[in-house]
Order: C-alpha cells, then structure tokens, then sequence
C-alpha cells in the first residue's frame, strides 16, 4: 500500500470516527455526505449574540497583543511539531487573532473558514488531514496559495458556560496526521488559553472593583466631610443666634454653668454679667421694617463683640436683649467702667434702610459672688438692675442690690393683687370737683376721675401707691380703659340730670397713648356712653408728650378735633413745658401743686404762678391750680386770674353719690368757656 493509500484510509477513519452516519442514499457521494454534516449544519456552542457578549466580557476584542498567549502558540507548534499555530477568535464575520506563529500574513475572514467549522464541533478535536482532499477547504486561498496549507488541527475555546468562542489551531504545508500524544497537547494548549483568558477577566474584574472601591471610598469620604459639615453646621445652629451668629441663650447658660463652677473651685474667679436692652428697639421695626430692625440687630452685635476681651462672651438672649459675661470682673467700679464702653461703641451713629439711627441700651449688671449657686438667679438679678435702668430713664447701666430685689418682690406682690382686683372688680373711681374762682362761691365744673383699690377692710388705697406697678406690668392699658368707660358711664348719668354740663377728666398713661387703636377706643368709649365728647377731658403730662412727640401730637389733634378736651397735668415739672404750648392742641393747664401748697398758708411760689398764668392766657389757655388747701391761697390764685382751681378747701375725692350732692348744693354754675 502506497503512503497516499495509507494516507486516504487513515483520512477515511478519521472522518467516520465520530457519531455513526447514516446509511448513504442512492447515489450520494462521499463528497456530498460530507458537505451536508459539516458545511451546512447549525452552530450547536450558542448563538453568535452570545458568542459576542462573552467576548466583550472577557475584553479580548481588538486588544493589544500578548506574550502569555504567543507562548502558548509557541509552544503547541512546537510539540505538534507544525510551523504554524494561532489563536483565533470569532465574533460575527470577523477572525480576531490573538496569537500567531509563523504566518506572515493575518487571513482575512474568507481566507479561513476552518476556525467556523471547529466551533460546530466545540467538544472534539477538528483534524484535517489534508485540505486539498477536502471538499470543504480545496478551494481556500490558503490552501491554493500562500502558505500552501495541507493539514489543519484546532480544539475549540469553550467558556466556563459552554460558549465556543474560537479556536488554538495548528497548521502544516504538507499533509499529515497527530499522535496521540499531541492531540491531548493541543486540547491541553486550548485550556491553558481559556485558563489565561480567566485570569485576564478575574485580574479585571478585581482592578474594577478595585477602582470602584477606590471610588466608593473617595465617596464614603466626601460623605464623611459633608455629615461632619453638616454636623458642625447643626451643631453651630443649635449654639448659635442665626440672624447675628452670636452665642444663643443656651450656649451662654452653659458657659455661665462653667463660670459658676470655677468661681466656687476659686473664690478669685468672679465674674459679672450685663443685660443688654436696646431702648426703643421696637420703632425701628415699626417705622423702618423688620428688616431694618435685623440689619440693626446684626450690626448691634458686631459693635458689642468689639468691646469684650479674651475670655469673655457675648450672647444674644433674643429680641433686642443681649448679654455678656465678663471675666474678672468683680466690682461695680470695674462693671461701670465695661457698661460706659458699651455706651460709647453704640452711640456711634449707624445707617440702616437708609437712615441714621441713634442707638442706646440699658444695662443691668449683676456681680456674681459665691452667694450664688444657680445659673437663673443670676439671670434674675441682671434682669432686674435692668429693667431698674430702664426705669430710671433709659440710656444708663444698674448695678444689682439686694434693695433692688426687695423692690422687685413688692413690684410683683403689687402686680398680683392689681390683676386679682381687676379680674375681681375691687377697683372703684372717686370725684374730686374742679370749681371757677369767678364765682363766688366757688362751684363745680368738672370732675377728675381719681383710681382707688378697695383693701380687704374696706379702706380705699390711692392710686400713687399701686399705679407705678401697674405701669411696669403693662396693666395699666387695662386698667385704664376700664377707667375710661366708668368715667364716661359716670358722666353719662351727670349729663341725663340736666343743668350745666360738668366735665370729666380722666388721666391717660403713657403705654395707653402708646396704644394704636388708642383713639379709636376713646370715641367707641364715648359713644357707647351716648355723651357729647366736651364732656369728657383727658389728662396727659409733660414726660408723655415728649416720649414720642409726632406720634402724641398725631393722636391728640385727632381726639381734639373730635371735641375732646385736652389737659397738660403737672405744668412747671418738666423741662420744655413752654415750648408745648403752641404745638399741642392744650385747652387748659394744671399748675402742679408743688408752686401751690407750701408750708403755710400763702403759695409756694406766686412769681412762678404769675408767670404761667400769665403767659397761659396770652396763648388762650385756661389754668388750673391743683393742692389748693386754704382760703389764703384761693384769693391769691384768683387775685392772679387763675380760671380754676382744686384741692382739699373744696374737697377731697369724694365718691359718685357725694359727687352728685357736690353738684347739688352749688347751683351756681358758671357758664363754661371753651373746651370745658
């Protein structure tokens, strides 16, 4: 037997070596036989979608060469002793070689159809023994042309989930046969393929996890940094004023709490605390808006940071009230010394919303001791030689006592038995006559409505001795309204008597002037008691008028022009009396009884008398004489042409039944004059 016969039987066996053939039909050639099982039959390893996408999972396409898979191609060319071997993948149309040895050209797609044939085999060897006698491959250019290929081996690259993905090939220009030996060489070789294409994915997919680790922790870091901003930031908002960026009030309890211990650990370690009340802080947001009032605020703290030291602290309580505390400083002369600062950097003129606005504060100042042991007394105690400040004028610093507080404690019993008696209607009006010093004898022409609290004994207590603490709680806007309405009611029964009309003059507080209904409230008063509004008459001083001089002068033209009489109380007290005079619609004055009842009988001071009234009547103003006490002094105040006068030598406040026998028994009435 010659080698080709040789050659042809042993091709023969090979090809019938797999699954058994079916018998041939009638007249089908081996050729035929051939082609129709291995050139036509579907791809049995997956579709070529997923062929793709393993590819693209182990990131073999297009990838630069590498020298652990020509290694490999290197080393099963020379076992299976052939001058060529390749590392081919397939991906649609394309042949994508990874690793070739000893082919000096790259095939194009047509050119090697052998790697498509071993793929529809991917669990056996593809052996061609000699291509020319392969009907499949005769015609390849491979096989007609340069290289000459006569003899083709390949084992498929199957993935993990039994996808063929290529195929480690072996080629020879003259044909052949593989032992044994190098036929598990070559299935060896395309695991080692696998295993490499494996280690490249896991290598990888661990640098993509690690790169995503790395960003994770960059990001868990950025989310580090923004939770502890965001901390510091809620941290410092719960510490901290948010309009000034000041200590708020619980931060600076904490930091008195710190003081407080030091000074008990050292007796050395005193300290003081100021209250800061902006006067008048409450026009600003009226008059210029509560953006202005921030704006001040805002620029009120700054100046009041400037002024403490190292180590000291300064808070904002809320409102226009700010506080400090003050380290080593341990006397009033020292605590003086700190509030004359803090005046002086707030004098400084300040433009907010466009207008120059001239601040002041009052400053309590509480020296803390070791007598102390709770951080709310001595808030208390600030607290109070601040409102004492205020009391005393405003624009000036207290320093805390202890006769401060026992006035504190009366001021509050006081506003305890005011509310009671008001909720409980113990509060009762007494009338004291007004009479004209042309007639004689003299007879009444109006009533002052004069507040009285009845006491548990049935006594009644004046209004000096309760009324300064009924101004410091604010309950004397009620308590004055309720004035107002007994005294119109009153005057509404004097008016249904008949006879000559009598006047009923009530006094009005500053916070009641300060009221913005206030006017309204006088006319709806007026009008429910059905009287005409010159019956009524309505006392204010001088201190109240200059407190807020537009604002007074707007709501007095507005209460005069509506037929209300207006009286200046206490003439001669105050400083610019005069100069009143003419802008504020008076109809009479009321000389304080300080120029009338001196130590005799005769007027405490004539020349001053004579010189209001004379000046008074010059400006059509009538005056009326109050504490007139004797006979004496009523015959000189009429010698001097006082139009009027009152006091005890006609009587004392009397209540509205003996009031009504007043007007009884002097019928003689005087023709009233204007206003009156």
């Amino acid at each position: 037997m010659t080698l080709s016969d040789e050659f042809g039987e042993q091709s023969r066996r090979y090809l019938m070596s797999g699954p058994r053939p079916p018998p041939f039909r009638r007249r089908q050639t081996a050729a035929q036989y051939i082609e129709r099982e291995y050139m036509t039959g579907p791809p049995t390893a997956g579709s070529a979608d997923a062929r793709l996408a393993a590819l693209l999972r182990y990131n073999i396409l297009d990838s630069e060469p590498e020298a652990a898979f020509d290694e490999i191609a290197h080393l099963i060319a020379s076992v299976c002793e052939t001058p060529i071997a390749l590392v081919c993948f397939t991906a649609g149309d394309r042949q994508l070689f990874k690793a070739k040895f000893g082919l000096a050209r790259l095939p194009t797609p047509t050119d090697l159809p052998f790697g498509t044939h071993a793929l529809r085999a991917p669990d056996r060897l593809t052996i061609v023994p000699d291509a020319r006698m392969d009907p499949r491959f005769a015609a390849n250019p491979l096989v007609t042309g340069e290289p000459f290929v006569r003899f083709y081996a390949a084992t498929p690259l199957v993935s993990p989930e039994g996808c063929a993905l290529g195929t480690l090939c072996v080629m020879d220009t003259k044909p052949r046969f593989m032992t044994s030996q190098q036929e598990d060489a070559l299935r060896v070789g395309g695991r080692a393929v696998m295993m490499l294409l494996e280690q490249r994915r896991t290598i990888a997919e661990l640098k993509s996890a690690t790169t995503a680790q790395v960003r994770v922790e960059a990001e868990l870091r950025a989310e580090i940094v923004q939770r502890r901003q965001i901390e510091q930031q809620l941290s410092f908002s719960s510490s901290h004023d948010e309009l000034t960026r000041l200590p708020n009030r619980a931060e600076f309890i904490g930091q008195l709490e710190a003081a407080l211990a030091r000074l008990h650990a050292n007796d050395a370690q005193r300290f003081a605390v100021c209250f800061i009340d902006l006067d008048r802080f409450k026009q600003v947001n009226d008059t210029l808006g509560h953006s202005a009032g921030d704006a001040l605020l805002i620029e009120v703290g700054r100046r009041l940071n400037e002024v403490i030291r190292s180590g000291d602290s300064v808070a904002r309580l809320g409102g226009d009230e700010f506080t400090m505390l003050l380290n080593g400083v341990g006397n009033a002369l020292a605590a003086g010394a700190f509030a004359r600062r803090i005046a002086a950097v707030l004098a400084s003129r300040l433009k907010v919303a466009g207008t120059d606005i001239n601040v002041t504060a009052s400053v309590g100042i509480c020296l803390v001791d070791a007598s102390y042991t709770l951080v709310e007394d001595i808030f208390r105690d600030a607290d109070i030689a601040m409102y004492a400040a205020k009391d005393r004028g405003r624009n000036r610093y207290t320093v805390f006592t202890s006769q401060l507080r026992d006035q504190f404690a009366l001021v509050n019993q006081q506003q305890m038995i005011l509310r009671q008696a008001l909720e409980h209607q113990r509060f009762q009006l007494a009338y004291q006559p007004i009479v004209s010093l042309a007639k004689t004898p003299a007879a009444p022409t109006a009533f002052e409505a004069l507040l009285r609290l009845k006491q548990d004994d049935g006594t009644l207590q004046s209004a000096g001795q309760f009324i300064e603490a009924a101004e410091a709680t604010g309950l004397i806007v009620g308590l004055g309204e309720w004035v107002l309405r007994e005294a119109c009611a009153q005057a509404a029964c004097w008016q249904a008597d008949g006879g000559d009309p009598i006047v009923t003059t009530v006094n009005v507080s500053a916070k009641q002037l300060a009221e913005p209904d206030f006017a309204a409230t006088v006319k709806s008063v007026i009008a429910a008691a059905r009287i005409a509004p010159a019956r009524l008459a309505l006392e204010v001083t001088e201190s109240i008028l200059i407190a807020d001089v537009d604002a007074s002068l707007g709501i007095l033209q507005d209460l005069h022009d509506f037929g209300v009489n207006i009286y200046l109380d206490d003439f001669g007290t105050g400083y610019s009396s005069l100069s009143y005079l003419r802008k504020f619609p008076v109809d009479r004055i009321k000389i304080d009884r300080s120029f009338v009842s001196g130590a005799g009988d005769d007027l405490a001071d004539p020349l001053i008398i004579n010189s209001i009234i004379s000046l008074a009547h010059k400006l059509c103003v009538e005056v009326v004489a109050e504490g007139v006490e004797t006979e004496t002094q009523r015959a000189a105040l009429a010698a001097m042409g006082c139009d009027w006068a009152q006091g005890y030598l006609f009587s004392p406040a009397v209540l509205p039944a003996a009031a009504a026998s007043l007007i009884a028994l002097w019928s003689a009435r005087p023709r009233l004059s204007k206003g009156v």
